[in-house]
């Protein structure tokens, strides 16, 4: 809709340089390029299409980016500074570095195959979803903004969330966790830490706690006298 002749796969760029959004979901698109030139674009969609290569170094104004159900194996989004949600699920990431973001609020990278995810510097993030990965460590001592995390089903060992005191909910069950450092915080509800290698739980800095599962771990004592809360 932005051409001014016949569809020929080209496009004058004074057509396009000042649009603000543009949504690209299910088009089958496997080439992207050209996106370099939508440079006003603070919204962009492109999920579920055969990507396997972005450039977005040329659209620093984007501030919600979603690629979620693609084939990309690498995602640079090291000059998006503007960026606040990031969704990239469902692609085949190994590694992944939001570090220059410090304006991202929420990221939703899950069903990849990370090894690695940087939120070091992040300091608004409040939301992350990584589940289904291979991540190994997870950095959140810079995150004190989190309320929300699911990192279920990776291979995480420990997992210190101390930095974390506005947590709400935590999704961490299904890992290979056999330390878990809990926050001081009257904010935290949910706890889910089953299928661990957990031999402690220390629950007492949680007396908001009213959900706890924590089956299938190694502990052989569990004291929950100061969650009052939990209920069934």
């Amino acid at each position: 809709g932005y051409d001014t002749g016949p569809l020929d796969d080209y496009v004058l760029t004074v057509n396009i340089n000042n649009i603000s959004s543009l949504s690209l979901n299910e088009k089958s698109i496997s080439d992207l390029t050209g996106i370099e030139d939508f440079v006003s674009l603070t919204h962009f969609v492109c999920e579920e299409n055969l990507l396997t290569y972005i450039d977005l170094s040329s659209n620093t104004q984007l501030a919600f980016f979603s690629c979620s159900q693609n084939q990309l194996t690498e995602l640079d989004v090291s000059s998006n500074i503007e960026l606040n949600y990031l969704a990239c699920g469902e692609n085949q990431l190994i590694s992944l570095d939001v570090s220059s973001n410090p304006l991202l609020t929420e990221i939703y990278c899950v069903v990849n195959q990370l090894t690695e995810l940087n939120v070091t510097g992040c300091s608004l993030l409040d939301h992350i979803f990584c589940f289904d990965n291979q991540l190994t460590n997870l950095d959140l001592s810079t995150n004190s903004e989190l309320i929300y995390i699911d990192c279920q089903n990776n291979n995480l060992v420990d997992l210190d969330l101390s930095a974390n005191v506005n947590l709400n909910i935590v999704h961490c069950n299904d890992n290979q966790i056999s330390n878990l450092t809990l926050p001081v915080s009257t904010q935290l509800e949910h706890l889910y830490c089953f299928n661990n290698q957990l031999a402690t739980i220390n629950s007492s800095t949680l007396p908001n706690l009213n959900q706890l599962l924590c089956d299938n771990n190694q502990l052989t004592s569990l004291d929950v006298s100061s969650n009052t809360l939990l209920f069934d």
